[in-house]
């Protein structure tokens, strides 16, 4: 059965920095990693709908947070994000490998 309107997720991430010892400001590599950077919250709305969403650290543990957000990855037929194709999709595949998530299957027959 042919779908009659594909889905379409709006989202954007939030994430702290790496936090790591470095011996200056430009151009440097990094002497030691204290914390690795983390997924603080991410914002979502499907397209044609007035509803905005928001998920946070102050509500979820990240683990949480990343389940939730691949479940919206894999619902949607199209993923549209503020910076998504040079950041957010990119760390969010990370943050889900990082989690032992499957990156989700963004292209569906």
């Amino acid at each position: 059965m042919k779908k009659e309107k594909l889905e379409t997720l709006i989202f954007d991430i939030e994430t702290a920095p790496n936090l790591a010892w470095v011996w200056d400001f430009y151009e440097q590599n990094v002497i030691s990693v204290e914390k690795e950077r983390k997924l603080l919250s991410f914002a979502f709305k499907w397209l044609g709908q007035k509803k905005v969403y928001c998920y946070s650290l102050r509500d979820y543990k990240e683990k949480k947070l990343l389940k939730i957000l691949h479940e919206l990855f894999n619902k949607a037929d199209i993923i549209v994000g503020h910076n998504g194709d040079r950041f957010d999709i990119k760390m969010v595949n990370a943050f889900f490998i990082h989690n032992h998530l499957k990156p989700p299957v963004l292209i569906k027959p």
